[in-house]
């Protein structure tokens, strides 16, 4: 008995060892970075956009490939997002961090998934595509700027309209 228990103190050991010499993170001027050997495989590919506006909290960087006159008509309200448009990415590999988890977005998710294809090619594997693009994240009634104005889906956030967060409910929910 005694065996078993040292044996499983010394596997704890080494796993918990073993993740924190990943994890360490170091923060310069307010921007949290990992090491720069740090390549990690995301869990996922493919993304909901219910998924996305949850890792977009979380801090994720969101890559938007569309062209600037299409992010002037709507683009996504988040504090983490990163415009390079699909034809520029190649040439602008260097502004994506290996480090940091991507979400890939475009208008309908058919760019997207192209710039994913680009970034496995080039040996990115943090980044996932979200499905549906900016249509889906409308429909579902997420934040998004115009022209720099805010669209609130709620004008009145106090409305039995709207959820926390700011989005609308879906007329199922409404009660």
């Amino acid at each position: 008995m005694k065996k078993t228990v040292i044996i499983l103190s010394s596997i704890v050991s080494i796993f918990v060892m073993a993740c924190n010499s990943k994890t360490s993170d170091s923060s310069k001027d307010g921007v949290v970075a990992q090491s720069d050997s740090l390549n990690f495989v995301s869990p996922k590919t493919e993304i909901t956009v219910d998924e996305a506006l949850a890792l977009s909290k979380e801090g994720v960087l969101i890559i938007d490939v569309r062209e600037p006159d299409e992010l002037a008509e709507v683009s996504y309200d988040v504090s983490n997002i990163k415009n390079i448009p699909l034809g520029e990415l190649e040439s602008r590999l260097s502004e994506v961090p290996k480090d940091k988890q991507i979400i890939v977005v475009c208008r309908s998710g058919k760019r997207s998934g192209n710039a994913y294809n680009i970034l496995k090619e080039n040996g990115f594997t943090n980044m996932a595509n979200m499905q549906g693009g900016v249509l889906a994240w409308q429909e579902k009634g997420f934040p998004t700027t115009a022209g720099g104005e805010k669209k609130a889906c709620c004008e009145n956030p106090n409305s039995k309209d709207c959820n926390p967060d700011g989005t609308c409910k879906k007329p199922a929910d409404k009660k």
